[in-house]
This record gives structure tokens, sequence and C-alpha cells, in this order.
């Protein structure tokens, strides 16, 4: 302990002097101030103490350095942003970036700062996150962050007869049904309850560290390697914000690169990132080395030279992250490792995600030939990054080349366009929200909701109301943290006009911004019920209701609007011909309604014509020609058309136009073929053009049609079809999944009760009825589950509202309560789980039970189920089995 005994920088100043005239910049002196303490003060029985004794680092899986450079607040990283976590840090983080909470991350950085005098695991776990957490202040703690690093420390541990820190005795605590009353208003227990992610439970607790320290105890132990790269990665951080030349700031954190046992994987990485925060990487020992040497002669022992390169690699880019300024760097720029771009012939993705990264954030005079050739690499991965990092670079050739991408038909790579795109501002990706495919708008959506301004509102005003459920949510989570001008009328409308889950999601954020609300009718079946409501809320906010309006009648002016209903009308007039007001014209006697005989896209006779010929006089012949002559996109015109005049020769422009014109139209006349082999082809087809874009809401109603009668009752079929439509939620894809839940087929019952759980639409919830006494088990658990996503409170009722399908009044077939005295406890469960969402607190109290079950996997499935639901219910009993539990796989 002589470390701890005589001051660190003492040590370090006398080995310096040894060792000066050296010229490696890592063997220099850092001359660092250290003032003892007066007094070591006593071990407090606080909260804080007592939960902070205990190894709980992890690693921060959603890292990266962009992340943490783009989070910065004042110039400093978010300790949510940061490598590794202790607990629920990412929780006191987001208390202590918001307005409200200055005053109670003061209180607790003071306590912090108290505890971390403490030599103790806590006070060591103190220094750490005292460190992070306010780094610019924190250099007394350089000497401790240090010592953790350099001279890992032992502690003792509680041996298994004893009690646990934290807990009142040994083995599993009980668990409570109610948060301690007497801490749940106080602002300080709050913010350690998040820091540590125990709980107010745990902040009212009796036992103390001298009680702790009384049990019976193991050998000591050292504190985990986990710990030791928290230390680093504070460490660096604190050096990072300090005065005078990088070079000697890090001295002392190179020395202690070069000297890591093999056994320092997580800390060679840690420090690598710290000192490259403000040492260029160039300069950090054995760089060169790692990127010319063949693997066999790279004399690191620690990490394997491809880890090791990729870490060099994503230290460039936390170096870059971290420069005052951006501009074109060049080859001959001395801060990066002269063969960093040698990387490129690599076959390791995330390694060239991260070279591509690095060149386009440093503008290198490279950048574009680099991404070029990563959009044309074997993996989808390095692809998609390529054509992100191209927005990054930012310029008029990169732009240029993302500009390709819009009509790509990998709709993956038309996403990444998107968010490449994004970085020339809401006007140059607008025009994605008609694309066809759910992950592109999605990825639109959340482009859009990381720019909060009024181009941004106008675009997300309109795809609040996209069929599809994802991209609805996606707005919703991007505009969660704008400002209330911008955000609440967005919410007001997604509150009337959205699916059934967004629009309480919608209610949810609202509440959280404004208090409650009163009796809102987000469930309400009637919109003009839910319109009304938010149009009150809008007035009695003050809110500026015309704003948006304003907007979209600007919009709808614009050249292009203009443009497109003239090509709209020309099109119209067109169809219009074939039925005129004063009789049907007959056609053509070589045309064909038989769906099975249409053509399929691309055999269209004669040439395409360049434009609409409406001269009079045309045969029908003609006019099914030149509309078949029409580009794919125009399909939608001819949709509206029938919808619009639904006579019964329209057949013909059904199977003569639109299955020339669209594949989705071409595989449903496939679907009517009586070969089974071309009907599962189509059924295929279809499959596949779901999953690149949303099927027309035309074409699903014609492919529920199709559907009812035999031979649409194949099973592989059907499951090809139900996959074409599981991702939107529009009515006609209900009708095509009440079908489903009726199969004969068990895996078909079972895909539709998937899909109703999936899009949550409460007036759905009643089709799962008969199918909560499923005689297979599988559709039976799907159900059920499928049941609680729904949210319908009247599947609390008797029945479900229902009649008894068999007529005996007094079984009263699916209610859901029944299901908790079934014999088999998955179903037992499941209908726990399902009730607790609607409400039902007799389901939720039994949940609560089943955690303290001695069976470890009745206790993993019950936490999984519990965080399934989002219910702020089980945030409690969740907290306090985490004090508890024993199994690895539970806690995590």
């Amino acid at each position: 302990m002589l470390s701890r005994i005589v001051p660190h920088s003492l040590i370090v100043l006398v080995l310096a002097a040894a060792l000066c005239g050296c010229q490696t910049i890592f063997l220099r002196a850092d001359a660092l101030q250290w003032e003892p303490s007066a007094e070591q003060p006593k071990v407090e029985n606080s909260a804080l103490a007592r939960v902070l004794a205990t190894d709980s680092w992890q690693r921060n899986l959603d890292w990266s350095p962009r992340s943490e450079y783009l989070g910065r607040q004042h110039g400093i990283p978010r300790p949510a942003d940061l490598r590794w976590h202790f607990a629920g840090q990412q929780q006191l983080a987001s208390a202590a970036d918001s307005e409200n909470a200055t005053a109670e991350n003061q209180a607790l950085i003071r306590e912090l700062r108290s505890l971390a005098r403490q030599d103790s695991l806590a006070g060591w776990n103190a220094a750490i996150l005292l460190a992070r957490q306010d780094p610019t202040n924190a250099g007394d703690m350089l000497d401790t962050l240090e010592w953790l690093v350099t001279s890992p420390p032992e502690y003792e541990q509680p041996s298994a007869g004893g009690a646990e820190p934290g807990s009142e005795s040994g083995g599993h605590t009980p668990i409570r049904e109610a948060a301690s009353e007497d801490v749940a208003g106080n602002v300080l227990s709050r913010l350690k309850a998040s820091l540590i992610g125990k709980g107010s439970e745990a902040a009212g607790r009796e036992s103390s560290v001298q009680n702790r320290n009384a049990a019976p105890l193991n050998e000591k132990q050292p504190i985990s390697p986990s710990m030791q790269a928290a230390a680093a990665e504070a460490w660096c951080l604190v050096l990072s914000y300090g005065s005078g030349d990088p070079l000697e700031r890090f001295a002392a954190a190179g020395r202690t690169l070069e000297q890591l046992p093999p056994t320092g994987q997580a800390l060679q990485q840690e420090l690598i990132l710290g000192i490259a925060r403000q040492v260029p990487p160039a300069l950090i020992p054995r760089v060169e080395e790692v990127f010319t040497a063949p693997d066999s002669e790279i004399s690191t022992t620690v990490l394997e030279p491809a880890e090791l390169r990729r870490t060099i690699a994503l230290a460039c880019l936390v170096h870059a992250g971290n420069l005052p300024a951006v501009s074109v760097t060049t080859a001959e720029d001395s801060r990066w490792p002269a063969g960093l771009l040698e990387l490129r012939h690599e076959a390791d993705a995330r390694l060239l995600t991260i070279l591509g990264e690095w060149a386009a954030t440093v503008r290198h005079e490279a950048a574009l030939p680099l991404l070029e050739q990563l959009m044309r690499s074997p993996s989808p991965r390095v692809r998609e990054a390529a054509l992100e990092n191209m927005g990054r670079l930012g310029t008029a050739d990169a732009r240029q080349t993302l500009e390709q991408y819009r009509q790509h038909h990998s709709e993956t790579l038309r996403a990444a366009s998107v968010r490449g795109l994004a970085a020339w501002g809401i006007p140059a990706i607008a025009a994605f929200a008609a694309d066809n495919s759910v992950a592109v708008r999605r990825a639109l959506a959340e482009q859009a909701g990381t720019r909060p301004t009024a181009d941004s509102a106008l675009l997300l005003h309109r795809m609040l109301t996209d069929r599809s459920l994802e991209v609805q949510q996606a707005v919703l989570a991007g505009i969660s943290s704008w400002p209330d001008e911008l955000a609440a009328p967005l919410l007001l409308h997604a509150a009337s006009e959205s699916l059934l889950a967004a629009r309480k999601a919608a209610v949810t954020q609202l509440e959280r911004r404004r208090g409650q609300l009163s009796s809102f009718p987000f469930d309400s079946p009637d919109p003009r019920h839910r319109r009304e409501a938010s149009r009150q809320l809008a007035r009695q906010w003050g809110l500026p209701g015309g704003l948006l309006s304003e907007r979209l009648a600007a919009d709808s002016s614009a050249p292009d609007s203009a443009g497109r209903e003239i090509h709209r009308q020309e099109v119209h007039s067109l169809l219009s011909l074939l039925n005129p007001a004063r009789g049907n014209t007959p056609a053509a006697d070589h045309l064909t309604s038989d769906p099975s005989a249409a053509h399929a896209p691309g055999t269209v006779p004669g040439e395409a014509a360049s434009h609409l010929d409406v001269t009079a006089g045309p045969s029908p012949h003609d006019i099914l020609t030149q509309l078949a002559s029409l580009p794919a996109e125009d399909a939608p015109l001819i949709e509206e058309y029938l919808e619009q005049h639904p006579q019964a020769d329209n057949e013909q422009l059904r199977w003569q136009v639109l299955a020339r014109i669209d594949p989705a139209w071409a595989a449903l006349a496939q679907l009517a073929d009586a070969d089974p082999q071309q009907r599962r082809r189509a059924a295929g087809q279809l499959a596949q053009i779901g999953r690149e874009r949303s099927l027309s809401r035309a074409v699903v109603q014609r492919l529920r049609e199709q559907m009812v009668r035999p031979p649409g009752q194949e099973r592989l079929v059907w499951q090809l079809v139900l996959q074409a439509v599981s991702r939107d939620a529009t009515e006609e894809c209900g009708a095509l999944m009440l079908l489903a839940l009726n199969h004969p087929a068990a895996g078909i019952r079972r895909m539709g009760c998937e899909y109703v759980g999936r899009h949550r639409q409460a007036r759905q919830a009643t089709w799962l009825l008969p199918l909560l006494d499923d005689a297979d088990r599988s559709v039976q658990l799907a159900a059920i589950r499928a049941a609680g996503d729904c949210g319908s409170r009247e599947l609390l009722l008797p029945g479900g509202n229902a009649a008894a399908a068999d007529g005996a009044g007094d079984r009263q077939p699916g209610t859901l309560q029944r299901l908790l005295t079934s014999a088999d406890p998955e179903i037992r469960q499941a209908a726990a789980v399902s009730l607790s969402q609607l409400g039902d607190q007799t389901a939720r109290g039994m949940l609560i039970r089943m955690l303290q079950q001695d069976d470890v996997r009745i206790r993993e499935n019950v936490v999984r189920e519990m965080g399934r639901t989002g219910l702020s219910a089980f945030v409690q009993p969740l907290i306090e089995l985490g004090q508890v539990e024993r199994n690895d796989q539970v806690a995590r």
C-alpha cells in the first residue's frame, strides 16, 4: 500500500528524474499537484455508500465516437454516452442533463466527492463516477484513478453465509410490494436510485457498511477488469480537460499503456481511446508497427493484432471528433498513422466501417474514392455505412453519388441514402415519404426527428398518418425531445389521426409534457370525437393551431404538386373514355378479364408512349395500350379511379393494365393460376414485394377476395401472403388477417394472432376471443399475448362481450381471467401478463409473486415478460429483485 501513503505525483517525479533525456513522449514527467486530506473521514452509513460497494461496471454496447462527441454539452460528454456504465448511470445522466436537475445534480456531486475520499470499494466507485460527471473539476481524483488503473486494489467480499452489500440478510431478500414512501419525495434519494439502478427501497434500508464488514468474509479479491477499464476511461477524461501540453498530461497514461500485463485487453483499449482524445494517434507508441508489421511480428501481447488495428482506427475517429474544426486532411497530415489508409484492403467489415467514417469526418482528400470503393464491398453493412458517410463528407460529388440511389432496388440502400442525404436538409429527403418501403420511410422519420424545424414538422405531420405503425412510432420517438411549440401540435394530430398504439403513445408523451389529461378519448373508434378533443386541448393550451395548416396549404400549391395534379387528371380522362357517361364501350374481343391470362410486366404490345394521347375517338384497345405504357409509379392513379368507379368491366384495367405495369398486380394474376407451383411462386413474389414496400390497399383488398376461395387455402401460399402484409396496419390487411384467424391450419391462425398483437388495434381484440381456447397450444399462447398487446378492456368483461360459441351460457369462453387457473403454467403466466397490461391488479400481484419462485426459468421468463409490457408498476419489483438475485441470467 505504499502508493496510498506516498503521493503518486512524488513517485512519478522521482522516476521521471531517473529517465530524463529520453525523447519518447510518454516518458516525460506529469507534473500533478496532490494535497493530502487533513483527516480520513468516517465511512458514512448512506444509501449511496452501501450500493456503491459493488463492482458493477458494464460496457455500454451502444457507444460510438459519433454519439459521444455529438451528445456533448458545453464541450463535455454526457455520462450516458461514455463507454462504461455503473448500473443505472444512464438514467442519472438523463436527469442531470435536464434544466430542472441542476440543483439535484450538484447535490449528488457533493456527496460523491465526500464519498470519494474513502479508501473502499464505494469510495473508488464514487471517484470514477465523479470524474465522469464533472471532469473539469475532478483533478483531485487523478491520483485515485491512476492507482486503480496501475495497481488494481483488492476488497473484501461477504461470503455466501453473510449479508450481501445493501441487503438485510444472506440469500434472497423478500420483495416488497411497494416502494418506501419516506424517501419517495426526496430528490437526492431519487438521483441516487437512478445512479445505481436500485430504486428508493434500497435508499430506505437501515443496514450499514459496518454491519456489512462484520459479516463473514471471503479472501480479498481484486477489482474486476471492467472496473479497471472504467477507471482508465475516467482518468483519461479528466486529463483531457486539464491545462498544458497534452503530451505532458498523458505521459503517465502512455507509460501504463506500454507496460500492460497480458490480461489487460479491456484496459489497453480504454487507454488507447482515452489518450486519443487529445494526443494525435500517430504519436501513440507502436501504432506504426501495428499497421506495417506482419501479425506474427507485432510485439503486443495483449490484444490480438486484428483487434488492435480496429481499436487504433477507432482511436483515429475519437481524435477526429475532438478536433476543434474540420478542414480537408491531406495525406501528409502527421496526426494520423501513415499506414491507416492501407486498411481499406482488409476484409474486416467493422474496421472498414470505422475507416470510412474517419475519412469522411476529417474530409480526407482520398475520402471520396475510398467511400466509392467501400460501396462495392460484399458486406451490406459496409455498403450502407459508406452511403451514410457520403453525407458526412458533404461534397457536391458525394451528393451526386447519393442521388443515384433514390430509385435503387434495395430498400436498405435507399434507407442508407436517406441518412446520407439528410446532411443537406429536409428538402433533400422529403420525397422519400412516398417510397413504398417501410424501412425507407422509417429512416426518413428518424432523420426528420433529429431536426426540430418547421420543415421537419410539416413532413412528420404527414407521416403520422402513414399506413405503417413502425413509421408512426418512429415519428413519435423522434419528436420526444422537441420543444413544445413544435411537438405539441404534432402530438395532438397523432392522438386523433394515427393508429391506436401510436395514439396511445402520443397521449402518454403529451401527459409527460403537460400533465395528466382528463379522459382523452384516444381509443375512441370515432375519429370526429378524437379530433374535437384535440382541438379543445389546442385552444386550452393556446397552441398555434394554424401553423401547420398554413404550411400544408402552401405545400399543396407548389409547382410540383400542380404538375402531379395535371398528370392525374390526364390519366383519369383517358380512363373515363373506357366508361363514358352515355354507356360503357364494349372492350375489344381479344381482351380478357381473366386474371390468369394477364401479361407479365414488361410485355406491353407496341412502343411505350412518351405522353398520354387523349384525343377523341380512340378504341378500347388503343386506350388500354396507352395505359399499359404508364410507369409503375402511376399504378396508384389507376387504383384510385377503380375505387371511384367500381364498374364490372373494370376487370380489364386490373389484369390488362395494372398487371402489366405493377409487379404486385402481376403476382395477383398469377395467384389465380390452376398450377400449385405457379400459385406458390406468385405468393413468394408478393412476400418479396411486401418486404421491400407496402402493398397498396387495392392489391390487399383483391388479395383477400382471392384467398377466400380455393385454391387460396393452401398453407404455404397463406404463409407467404401473410408475410407480404405483416408490416402494414390498414383495414384491408386486417380483413385479410381475420380470414387467417379462422384458417384450419394452426400455423396460419398463429400468424394472425401475432399480427394482431404487433399492430395493437383495440377493435381487433374481440377477434381473438375464440382462439383463447384454441385446441392448439401455440395458437392459444399467441392469442393470449396478443390480447394484452391490443389494450382493449372489453376482454376483461365476462365472455369478452361475446356469446358462447357452443350455446352453453355458463362456460363463457374467451375470458382471460379464467385462464389464470389453467393447469398449464405457461398459459397462466401469459394470461397474467396480458391481464396486467389491461389493468387487472390481481394479475399484476400474481406476476410479482412469481418473482419469488425457486425455479430460475420461471423468474427469468417473468422478468422478460414484465420488461416487455413496459408497465411502470413492475419497475419497483424488478429493482428489488435485482438487489437480491443471485442468478446472472435473471439479473441481466
